[in-house]
């Protein structure tokens, strides 16, 4: 759900932890600022949206790929939109 919804900002992985009545998500982007929001709008969103479908405690944590041109799932998914647009390589 997370990567069909930010589809535009380098979702690389997500990573879900969870313990008793909490659910720990950790969003790994290139592009942090698109989840986030302003004034932290989006987060707010996702962690309602995610709430209401589990009905447990969210905790997101947001970590920024800092070479995103070395992450393989990125420079695949990159590669995938370039053939689908027919970019000349």
């Amino acid at each position: 759900m997370v990567k069909q919804r930010f589809h535009h900002a380098g979702v690389s992985r997500v990573d879900i932890e969870r313990a008793a009545n909490k659910l720990k998500v950790n969003i790994l982007t290139s592009r942090p600022g698109i989840i986030i929001g302003r004034k932290g709008v989006e987060v707010d969103k996702l962690k309602e949206d995610i709430k209401r479908r589990t009905g447990r405690d969210v905790f997101i944590n947001i970590l920024e790929i800092d070479k995103p041109e070395i992450d393989a799932q990125l420079v695949a998914e990159n590669i995938a939109l370039q053939l689908e647009r027919r970019v000349a390589f």
